[in-house]
């Protein structure tokens, strides 16, 4: 569970802290007395592997694997299991915590039970703005796998209760463009971002222009998430800080303003507002094909982007 073990002798003294007299939980006897060879068996079963930018290492990170999966499962659901798993937690190291999520993020997933979900949210709530990489990580990876995990949920609701603006700064730069699984994390990092900048009236250009591409995204993320009329609203104001902008050094903002221009589009059309669609998308073409004329090449695969929507807004 926390991505392997490099030697025995670290094997061992995490068996003695969890599980030994002086160890953090209740859970006795100590493994040496349950099972007199635990830790050769887990050896055996989960062999160190020899990875090309990697040393052997004595237990190798749990994979992907029902069994294994099944071993936390069980482990975790006995009495004293929560607390044994945030001693776990509390001893590990930012790799070995990310590969914890994944594993619990893996076993809430397949169960859909709402005590596997209960540990997600145990582990992540004794210090979320420690902890939410570690899992925002874990979800990226589970992301790959499938659309409809919780654990982006999890992050989420800690997130809106006690994530924080430098948090918010950390995560919104990483998200990708289209997720479903941290569509809600991304509303809530780009929100968060958008608070912490400086009131547009005391911003300058630049200020402004990352105040535009936020509220684009913003309205991207709340689209996704179904809010469109809130997304329109925040797609007009990109538009209008960056017409404002394009105004006045048209060489540095003009493509920005075509952007947004494109954006209004989609949010328009997805509303049935098809003829406002088609008229934001047209000016997004004139401003398109201006810079290519300009700058040849640079811009032709968002004039082609833009021509495929000038179409979407009137098809019935």
């Amino acid at each position: 569970m926390w991505g392997g073990i490099a030697e025995r002798t670290q094997l061992e003294a995490l068996d003695r802290r969890l599980n030994g007299p002086n160890g953090g939980t209740s859970r006795e006897p100590p493994s040496d007395e349950r099972f007199p060879h635990l830790l050769t068996f887990l050896h055996g079963l989960y062999p160190g592997r020899t990875y090309a930018d990697a040393p052997k290492s004595y237990l190798a990170a749990l994979e992907p694997d029902l069994l294994g999966e099944r071993l936390v499962e069980e482990v975790l659901g006995e009495d004293g299991g929560a607390q044994y798993l945030i001693d776990v937690c509390d001893a590990a190291d930012p790799r070995a915590l990310r590969q914890g999520f994944v594993v619990l993020g893996r076993i809430a997933t397949r169960t859909g039970s709402p005590e596997a979900e209960d540990w997600l949210r145990r582990a992540l709530d004794v210090d979320v703005p420690g902890r939410a990489r570690a899992v925002f990580d874990a979800a990226l990876s589970l992301g790959l796998e499938t659309a409809h995990g919780s654990i982006g949920l999890v992050l989420y609701e800690a997130l809106k209760r006690d994530g924080t603006p430098e948090l918010a700064g950390e995560l919104e730069p990483l998200l990708p463009d289209d997720t479903v699984s941290l569509r809600e994390v991304a509303a809530w990092a780009t929100t968060r971002r958008l608070e912490s900048l400086p009131l547009a009236a005391e911003s300058g250009p630049e200020d402004l222009n990352e105040r535009a591409r936020l509220l684009n995204n913003l309205g991207a993320r709340l689209s996704r998430l179904g809010r469109r009329e809130e997304a329109l609203d925040v797609t007009l104001e990109a538009v209008r800080i960056h017409r404002i902008l394009a105004q006045q050094r048209p060489e540095a903002f003009r493509a920005y303003l075509a952007g947004s221009l494109n954006n209004l589009g989609i949010a328009l059309s997805e509303l049935g507002r098809r003829e406002h669609a088609l008229n934001a998308t047209e000016e997004a073409v004139q401003h398109y094909r201006a810079l290519v004329q300009q700058h040849h090449d640079a811009f032709l695969p968002e004039l082609a982007t833009s021509l495929t929507n000038l179409r979407a807004p009137i098809v019935d």
